[in-house]
């Protein structure tokens, strides 16, 4: 997010664009350690999976 004449705009670093309907927000934060997606230490082997589900609905 920039700050430009006293409104903040979030930017899509990404794909280079300014944010708009197409994106979901999913966490704010200063940079990534604080907004990221998965947090923790991974140790042993194999057999893990992780998986996903969102639901979005259109607010009135």
């Amino acid at each position: 997010m920039i700050l430009r004449k006293g409104i903040w705009i979030s930017v899509d670093i990404t794909h280079a664009c300014l944010i708009d309907s197409r994106h979901i927000r999913l966490a704010i934060g200063r940079d990534y350690y604080y907004a990221h997606p998965v947090k923790g230490v991974r140790t042993g082997g194999d057999g893990e999976e992780l998986s996903t589900n969102i639901s979005i609905q259109q607010l009135a």
